[in-house]
């Protein structure tokens, strides 16, 4: 089935594809589904945006050994369920990347990362729903900042829970997330932002609802242009009960339009200044693949 589902119509020589997965938490099935897919589909690279564990122990790091069967860049941001510890331990890997606050050109696409800055397995540090949404949207200004020192816009901002990237609605074309556990997609200023459900199913929870969580995952597909532009993606999902695989192909300018990123008015922003400009401290990290 998955070697089926491997015929592309919009495959062309100058493509880029790249599988988003999310919400791992611990889920070998989740980490197995996420390997034939990007496998059948023959992605450049994995764009993993957090969640491979739940408790955020030790003992859940062997999740990880599981990355270097991918044989291929997998690019990590931390999400609010992984430690920093794990964090380290998957930029030890060596096909692994991993985004917090910079970043990398990879197979010809320019991403930028920052990990979830809430560890919720930390139970010293319990805070409302409205707390914890003040404190992720707060990241908003270190990314833009950010990204505004960029020379040119990135061409993906991945983060965990995409209200961290509201603040960059208009300065760039797309914005890939999870946490939420449901796959969606809208757009805010001509920026798409791309929720993915959880590519492990809710993990521990794979088999408590009726028919079980769904395991999802998405294919994006780029033109090699000069910025690259995303012009389909793929959303996947095997049912973890009768081992049915779904794919839904989504057009972007079919569905969208065509999409331009418009900043919003510069009394608006809070950072002053201008457009991109290049910076001595820039967070661009040249990358050999």
């Amino acid at each position: 089935m998955y070697t089926s589902l491997a015929e592309n119509p919009v495959e062309t020589a100058q493509e880029i594809r790249v599988l988003h997965i999310s919400d791992i938490h611990l889920s070998p099935l989740g980490m197995t589904f996420a390997a034939e897919v990007a496998r059948a589909f023959g992605v450049d690279f994995v764009l993993d945006t957090g969640d491979i564990t739940s408790f955020g122990t030790p003992a859940e790091n062997l999740i990880l050994s599981a990355i270097p069967s991918f044989g291929r860049p997998y690019v990590y941001v931390r999400g609010n369920h992984d430690s920093v510890p794990l964090q380290e331990s998957v930029a030890r890997i060596r096909n692994a990347i991993v985004l917090d606050g910079r970043a990398r050109r990879i197979k010809g696409l320019t991403i930028y990362g920052l990990g979830d800055p809430i560890f919720t397995p930390n139970k010293n540090t319990i805070r409302t729903d409205e707390q914890l949404a003040g404190i992720v949207r707060a990241s908003g200004s270190r990314i833009l900042a950010d990204v505004r020192r960029m020379p040119a816009p990135p061409d993906i901002v991945a983060v965990h829970d995409d209200r961290m990237a509201e603040a960059v609605a208009g300065y760039v074309p797309l914005v890939v997330s999870g946490h939420f556990h449901q796959q969606s997609a809208r757009v805010v200023d001509g920026t798409l932002f791309l929720r993915d459900g959880s590519t492990g199913g809710a993990g521990a929870n794979v088999y408590t609802q009726q028919g079980g969580v769904p395991l999802a995952a998405e294919v994006l597909y780029f033109e090699r242009t000069s910025p690259p532009r995303l012009v389909a993606y793929d959303l996947i999902e095997q049912s973890p009960e009768s081992g049915s695989l779904t794919v839904k192909r989504h057009l972007v300018e079919d569905q969208f339009g065509t999409l331009v990123p418009t900043p919003p008015s510069p009394s608006a922003s809070p950072v002053p200044g201008g457009t991109f400009a290049p910076s001595p401290s820039s967070v661009l990290t040249p990358s050999p693949s």
